[in-house]
């Protein structure tokens, strides 16, 4: 299992659309996004580390590591 560990406001600013259920299904503004991800990300740290997930903190990484050669 592979856990990509990245803080929820990051995250949004990524992905840039989500779905109800990324929110707790509490409203679809990126507030509710960001409150609901800050409250599940510390819970699946811990799922991570008992279960021996490989876990990758992807912060600051960019998005398309690898460039095209012209």
């Amino acid at each position: 299992m592979f856990f990509l560990d990245l803080g929820a406001r990051e995250a949004l600013a990524r992905k840039g659309s989500f779905t109800s259920s990324e929110t707790g299904h509490s409203g679809g503004g990126g507030e509710n996004f960001i409150r609901y991800q800050d409250t599940v990300l510390d819970p699946m740290r811990e799922q991570a580390a008992r279960g021996a997930w490989l876990s990758l903190n992807v912060a600051g990484m960019d998005l398309c590591p690898v460039k095209a050669r012209g």
